[in-house]
């Protein structure tokens, strides 16, 4: 076992070739253009049937086969193109079913996305007889102690384990005892959740894992994992800070990129629109002007600061909209049901922070607006990325304070890095914007 992450990058574990951060791209990798052509297990192949997935997106053309082969795979693709599909089918296909014990970890971002993974993987996998739990914050860590001693009884294991850094790094390194007593664990006491069979750490969001503050907790991770442990990683965005910390963790000679250039990285199906406001009042009577005019039905609204989800879901109960807020404050429970409730059409606008802009797939949302402009460029493609997914068509519209600076400098830069056309909202294209809906 490496002692730490820095360990491994000290240990020369990085590639002696040129930076990620220049421009690799996806043409010299295969494609393997249907699932027959991957030979997948027999039982992998009819869950992935069974699930809805006719053909391979490109991605998983491109991504699946160099993570079965075992290389570390680095991988970039808009939102709703299959990246979770991509890394999950990989997983399955590594995992050994008749092994009842850990063999793959994924860390995701929000406990949604974590949810969303496992369910993904439960459904992929239901033919295969693979155990897949999350592990999350917002809920009692004894109920996950309980989960995995309940399948050890049954003579079962978890083999695929997704959750938050946090959570999973708390299961890795403590045990009953030392949950209930704080103590030290001893050197001959097993772990609650096993790692030694672990060969897999998947890195979900890999952008904001490893350039946020998560980055202490997915170091901790790989630190207790076993040296050569494969890893692969996805995201919709990839700065080249990003690429500069992969090239630090892959394994020289395994390492495979699949990198969109930014000209690549469209947004096909997003019709993206700007609207100048007045000042922060000036933007919900905007917004409720919208709403009518354009029968927005179910819309999702990202501000920047938790403090406004509640002002602005306030404002427009006040005015009567039925409104849910979400953010990283609420309990797990809670979100889970304000979720649910949105994509079963209890409520009409649910308005966020960016704890819901990464991954999150509700089918019926074709609007999206941006109240407040992203302060991270990179986070617009994931908030937009809510609509256009799979294929679907939607409208982004992004508030622009009339004077401020800060906006337009913000959109400008977001034009610049994905050069696309943000258009203004017109009456002439809100009349399209009717007519295509």
């Amino acid at each position: 076992m490496s002692n730490n992450f820095h360990s491994v990058i000290d240990n020369n574990r990085q590639s002696e070739g040129p930076s990620v951060a220049s421009e690799i791209v996806s043409d010299d990798v295969p494609c393997f253009k249907k699932w027959e052509d991957m030979d997948l297990r027999k039982g992998l192949l009819q869950g992935i049937y069974n699930y809805g997935f006719e053909t391979p997106t490109f991605v998983q053309q491109k991504a699946i086969m160099q993570c079965i082969k075992g290389k570390d795979v680095v991988f970039q693709a808009e939102s709703g193109t299959g990246k979770t599909g991509a890394y999950a089918i990989a997983t399955l296909q590594l995992v050994d079913p008749s092994i009842k014990a850990c063999q793959a970890i994924i860390l995701a971002t929000t406990r949604e996305l974590a949810q969303q993974i496992c369910k993904v993987i439960t459904s992929l996998s239901q033919f295969e007889k693979i155990e897949c739990c999350d592990f999350i914050g917002g809920r009692s860590i004894d109920e996950d102690i309980e989960k995995i001693q309940n399948l050890k009884t049954q003579n079962l294991g978890i083999q695929v384990a997704v959750g938050t850094p946090g959570r999973l790094f708390e299961l890795i390194k403590s045990n009953r005892y030392t949950m209930r007593s704080f103590m030290r664990r001893r050197e001959d006491e097993k772990p609650i959740l096993n790692t030694n069979y672990v060969r897999l750490l998947v890195i979900d969001e890999a952008d904001e894992m490893l350039l946020t503050n998560f980055d202490v907790t997915v170091k901790e991770i790989f630190g207790v994992l076993d040296e050569n442990i494969q890893v692969v990683m996805s995201s919709a965005t990839m700065p080249s800070e990003m690429y500069d910390i992969a090239n630090k963790i892959v394994r020289p000679s395994h390492e495979c990129y699949i990198k969109k250039r930014a000209e690549e990285l469209t947004l096909a199906g997003i019709r993206q629109c700007y609207v100048e406001v007045e000042d922060e009042e000036d933007k919900v009577s905007v917004f409720e002007d919208l709403y009518d005019t354009l029968s927005l039905g179910q819309c999702i609204i990202f501000v920047n600061k938790k403090a406004k989800v509640t002002y602005l879901a306030n404002r427009l109960r006040e005015d009567e909209f039925t409104v849910s807020e979400i953010h990283s404050d609420q309990c797990q429970n809670d979100r889970n049901k304000i979720l649910e409730d949105f994509k079963s059409g209890k409520s009409r606008v649910l308005i966020s922070t960016d704890v819901l802009s990464r991954g999150i797939d509700v089918q019926q949302v074709k609007f999206v607006i941006n109240y407040d402009l992203p302060f991270i460029k990179e986070n617009y493609i994931h908030r937009i990325g809510r609509v256009g997914r799979f294929g679907r068509t939607g409208v982004s519209i992004n508030f622009v304070t009339k004077f401020c600076l800060r906006d337009k400098d913000c959109m400008a830069k977001i034009e610049r890095c994905y050069a696309t056309n943000i258009e203004k909202l017109t009456e002439s294209v809100l009349a399209e914007i009717l007519n295509t809906k």
